[in-house]
């Protein structure tokens, strides 16, 4: 029994090599849907990676935005390590950010996608962005109302006053 043990702990390492994972990961994220990941994130928008950097850098070609402004075109997705998010050249995203120190983030836990497998969030985040998005010319409207009536209400009152005197 004793011979037998050195052989099946060889045995089971040799198995744990050959059936681990290419790459492992430090993170447990949350799982979330794309309601939640919009109301949490500052950016949301779909864009093509023009260039990355070592550092975990990326510029994006932005082709549609759902919520907030990228600034300069730039979002940091951090290391492999770290649960950072690795994009690749070329490849166009479905991005969701959080601003850390004035610079916009991400990473593996964000809810960042390949763009040809977003169709039903793209659908999802059309109509948050449509409820989300207050309608300018209603909201004007709405406003030039109050100020009507408010105006209204004090020449009522400056008639009154000039009557009594």
């Amino acid at each position: 029994m004793k011979a037998k043990l050195p052989l099946l702990l060889l045995g089971c390492f040799m198995i744990s090599l050959l059936s681990s994972p290419e790459r492992a990961y430090a993170c447990s994220c949350e799982e979330q849907g794309v309601e939640q990941r919009y109301e949490e994130a500052s950016v949301v928008f779909m864009g093509t990676v023009k260039e990355t950097d070592r550092e975990g850098g990326n510029l994006f070609e932005v082709e549609r935005t759902w919520k907030g402004k990228l600034k300069d075109s730039y979002v940091y997705g951090g290391s492999d390590g770290m649960c950072g998010m690795s994009f690749k050249k070329g490849v166009k995203y479905l991005v969701f950010t959080y601003p850390v120190k004035g610079v916009e983030n991400t990473g593996l836990c964000s809810g960042n996608h390949i763009a040809s497998d977003v169709d039903a969030d793209i659908k999802i985040l059309n109509r948050l962005a449509k409820t989300s998005a207050a309608d300018p010319v209603s909201s004007y409207i709405g406003l030039g109302a109050i100020i009507i009536v408010f105006l209204g209400i004090i020449m009522v009152i400056s008639k009154k006053r000039g009557q009594n005197k």
